[in-house]
């Protein structure tokens, strides 16, 4: 069974459940790109509802809720666990994250990993919390601790807006603006499955960007292609782009 079909079938499951036994049911954490695969499976009698955590989450469980109850954060069965190195200097995302699937964890038991100065705050499932409490001392070549917080402190996300120019605003072409390679590169970046256009595979390099459309190239990040604003004397569009720092 393919990725998708088993995802909407797990989702089906969900349903089924909720609706058997007339109470809330949750999948464990999917992104965006998931959640957007699963969207029009059908709950008749219930409502479904995500959340990852926090507001403005990208990995969230979806929750199944059938008549009678309101989709409350309190119901998803989640925690968040701040983990402290003793020398946080360098540590990245990878790091934090590869340290907790280190612990032999599924992927699908993490939700974000939200990195700050000194510190990040693990999302994870309950079912694997104390497990990650109990066992995780170290990230990298650090020591470190965990523990639960129930007041996650979350930073702004930041982006940062950059001007650029392109050919057009083909996928291919500001792809190659934005990271600075090849159209040759990027062509076989989205060939290989890496570039995602709102959080769904790219299938094209053809493809036309619009306004606020959400790219994701997997080894390069993510940006909000902004839209066009004019053209040069030679013919170019101007571009502006929001990148994720």
């Amino acid at each position: 069974m393919d990725e998708t079909k088993l995802l909407i079938a797990k989702t089906e499951d969900l349903a089924e459940t909720c609706r058997k036994n007339c109470y809330p049911d949750f999948s464990k954490f999917m992104d965006e790109r998931a959640r957007q695969l699963v969207k029009n499976v059908k709950a008749p009698g219930c409502k479904y509802h995500a959340y990852g955590g926090y507001d403005g989450a990208e990995r969230k469980m979806i929750g199944c809720f059938p008549e009678g109850y309101e989709p409350l954060a309190e119901y998803f069965p989640l925690s968040a666990v701040k983990i402290t190195p003793s020398d946080p200097t360098g540590l990245t995302h990878r790091d934090y994250l590869g340290s907790v699937l280190g612990l032999g964890i599924n992927r699908d038991c993490i939700g974000d990993i939200v990195v700050s100065e000194k510190s990040a705050c693990v999302f994870c499932a309950d079912s694997v919390k104390n497990f990650i409490l109990t066992n995780l001392d170290r990230i990298g070549r650090c020591s470190a601790t965990a523990e639960e917080t129930l007041n996650p402190e979350i930073p702004e996300k930041k982006l940062k807006r950059k001007s650029i120019t392109a050919a057009s605003n083909r996928l291919d072409c500001i792809l190659s603006a934005v990271i600075g390679t090849s159209r040759s590169k990027t062509e076989e970046l989205i060939k290989a499955g890496r570039v995602m256009v709102n959080f769904t595979e790219a299938m094209s390099v053809h493809l036309k960007l619009k306004a606020n459309d959400t790219v994701s190239v997997r080894g390069y990040g993510r940006f909000i292609y902004a839209g066009d604003c004019g053209t040069t004397k030679k013919g170019r569009i101007k571009v502006e782009i929001d990148i994720y720092e």
